[in-house]
């Protein structure tokens, strides 16, 4: 394998509509800039589209080697929107 992608379907009440949220996107080391990636979230966007859903989420961390990662989604139309926050609860 040298590439996966995985998808969750979402509700969103804000909008009183269903999205779809890219969970993971791996694609081995050895295999980037071959256009897995770029297919694989083609491939997601279609599946989307088939289930009449128009929006796809991602989140990407906030870490400077996750810059081709971000420059990558960017590259493919997707923007930076929002900034996430967790707790770990002991």
């Amino acid at each position: 394998m040298v590439g996966l992608i995985g998808l969750i379907k979402e509700y969103a009440f804000e909008h009183d509509d269903c999205y779809i949220k890219i969970a993971m996107l791996v694609v081995d080391e050895d295999y980037r800039g071959k256009g897995i990636g770029k297919t694989l979230i083609q491939e997601a966007e279609k599946w989307a589209k088939l289930q009449d859903i128009t929006t796809i989420t991602l989140n990407s961390g906030n870490r400077e080697e996750r810059k081709s990662a971000h420059e990558f989604y960017q590259h493919l139309g997707y923007l930076p929107k929002s900034i996430g926050f967790f707790k770990e609860l002991s």
